[in-house]
This record gives C-alpha cells, structure tokens and sequence, in this order.
C-alpha cells in the first residue's frame, strides 16, 4: 500500500471534489493507496482511501483536527492494517 501526503500551502484543503479526482487518477497506477491531506497549519487533515464492496469501490474519507483524541482515527487505521505475508500473497 502507497501513503501520499499532500500538503496544501495555501492554507486550506481543497473541496471533496478535487480530492475524489485526484484519487482517481492515482488508482490508475497505485489500486491500494492511501492520501492524505493537510492544511499548512498542519492541524486539519483528511485521510482518503477507497474501500472495496459488493457494490464496487466506494471512496472514503475521515477527517482529523489536531487535538482530538485519535481513538476513531486509530480505529479506522487498524481496519487497513495487513502484515507483510498478506500483501505478499495478494
């Protein structure tokens, strides 16, 4: 799995739609990405990826404020955890 952070100097995170664009071009190339994206500040970020399902890929997202406790985050994160063997093995 491929992690890309993109840092938006100008201060904010661009709209829901041009994150999903970006998205989709990179799953071109990259299927099992994850983005992230970040203010300048560095206190706002949303993570993005896409999760497969019986109605096909659907695209997620989750959002972090800096100073929040992270338990959702840490939740969500370990839902996308694999060892090594997995990936290997396809």
């Amino acid at each position: 799995m491929q992690v890309y952070l993109v840092r938006c100097d100008d201060g904010a995170l661009p709209p829901r739609s041009v994150r999903t664009r970006l998205e989709t071009r990179l799953r071109r190339t990259q299927v099992e990405h994850l983005l992230i994206f970040e203010d300048a500040a560095q206190t706002h970020a949303v993570l993005q990826w896409v999760k497969p399902g019986q109605q096909g890929r659907r695209v997620r997202e989750f959002a972090y404020r800096r100073g929040e406790s992270g338990e959702a985050l840490l939740q969500r994160l370990q839902g996308m955890a694999f060892t090594l063997e997995c990936d290997l093995l396809g």
